[in-house]
């Protein structure tokens, strides 16, 4: 028996039990689908790390990366947790994390930030290609990926709030100062 045999044996032993387990399968496919896409950030990400040696772009690169593994991390063990019918709870600071009801409700701002933010990314990437070199350049360069880990970070908020992941510290009321 071949590698692809066993993994195909496996997404059929998986699907049905799934379907016996009463699993979501369209939350499956598009949890799936999001993870997909982070890995595609993920590889992107290392390509344009490869480019630089040290400093502050690589820093920000490395940041980024990072916040994109830390993503990956949290929906695998959401998507395994329904692939295979375990009850996943989360506990911060000795307490079980519950997402607060109002959260969701927060999710239209975070996506419609993360639009615009990707709409200044395109702006700066323009740029950034008019310059060779030099200060400005630098600069231009730093601004960019500053801006692409904000959007690793408005993502992995988004993400968090849409599979009821914790983001512990985005959801903390803030402390009585009285």
């Amino acid at each position: 028996m071949n590698w692809r045999s066993v993994l195909l044996l496996l997404a059929l032993v998986l699907m049905t039990a799934s379907s016996c387990t009463g699993v979501d399968n369209e939350k499956v496919i598009s949890l799936q689908a999001e993870l997909d896409s982070v890995e595609t950030q993920i590889a992107s990400a290392e390509k344009e790390n490869e480019k630089y040696t040290g400093g502050l772009v690589k820093a920000l690169i490395n940041s980024q990366i990072e916040t994109l593994k830390q993503t990956r991390a949290m929906l695998q063990q959401r998507r395994d947790s329904w692939l295979y019918g375990v009850n996943l709870s989360f506990t911060v600071e000795g307490k079980r994390f519950v997402m607060p009801a109002e959260a969701k409700a927060l999710l239209p701002n975070i996506e419609h930030e993360i639009a615009a933010n990707k709409e200044k990314i395109k702006e700066q990437e323009l740029v950034v290609s008019e310059y060779s070199g030099g200060l400005v350049h630098a600069l231009s360069v730093s601004t960019l990926e500053t801006m692409r880990q904000t959007q690793a970070m408005l993502e992995q908020r988004r993400l968090a709030i849409k599979y009821e992941l914790p983001q512990y510290l985005a959801f903390q009321t803030k402390p009585d100062t009285r």
